[in-house]
């Protein structure tokens, strides 16, 4: 299980410390999805064959993978466009 926690200290009316106050969320699943978006990233990362994410409009490219720069011979990281004729 995972959890998230906050905390403040509080003191009494003498300022005395008395304590802390604290607030916990149960964090179990999205710890869970994001392991699990870290491990299909990185297999996307490393896979042979190209990956490109379009935007909704299908032009737009959000993602290229390292075989993609490999595969067009651009360097990585450079921005790619799709050019229609």
């Amino acid at each position: 299980f995972w959890y998230s926690l906050s905390g403040l200290p509080v003191f009494d009316d003498q300022g005395e410390f008395a304590g802390y106050r604290c607030a916990s969320k149960d964090i179990t699943q999205s710890k869970a999805r994001t392991d699990q978006l870290r491990d299909i990233t990185a297999a996307i990362e490393a896979a042979s064959d190209g990956v490109l994410i379009f935007a909704p409009d299908n032009i737009t490219i959000l993602y290229a993978n390292a075989a993609i720069y490999r595969i067009v011979d651009a360097p990585a990281g450079v921005p790619l466009t799709v050019e229609f004729f």
